[in-house]
């Protein structure tokens, strides 16, 4: 391992050290507000929401984000950066792809999904915002891989 390789990992793992207290403390105080600020019902529709959004994510992902990982450096040696923007286009776009059934049935079908939900305190425009966090979520879970 070279000297400056050497000295990169280094020092992310101190950065890893550093941050990840204040990561969970934070986490821990958001949830605590949560918790404080949305009445009970409405707390019963965040933890569905969040399941049914981590759920989706699980089934769209196909193993995508976990196998980017063996095929980044292999792309950069052979088509330098150029091709790593091009890899991430690609898979953004295989992932838009698998997300848009997803999001179509969320969108319009949204009525059927509240009463399978039992959603009855909240509107339907809720689902274009979660339609969002799921372009979102699987943008930022490809970015993290590269």
């Amino acid at each position: 391992m070279s000297s400056n390789l050497q000295t990169q990992v280094t020092r992310g793992m101190m950065w890893n050290t550093v941050f990840m207290p204040l990561r969970t403390l934070a986490s821990f105080v958001a949830n605590v507000v949560l918790v404080r600020t949305l009445t009970q019902d409405d707390f019963s529709v965040f933890l569905q929401v969040t399941a049914l959004l981590a759920t989706i994510g699980l089934y769209v992902d196909l193993g995508i984000e976990r196998s980017l990982v063996r095929f980044v450096p292999e792309v950069e040696k052979n088509f330098r950066r150029r091709g790593v923007w091009q890899f991430f286009a690609v898979t953004m776009g295989v992932k838009l792809l698998l997300l848009a059934p997803v999001i179509l049935v969320l969108l319009f079908r949204s009525q059927a999904l509240m009463s399978f939900f039992q959603w009855s305190s909240i509107d339907s425009s809720l689902f274009p915002l979660i339609c969002a966090l799921l372009v979102l979520g699987a943008f930022s879970d490809v970015l993290y891989q590269f």
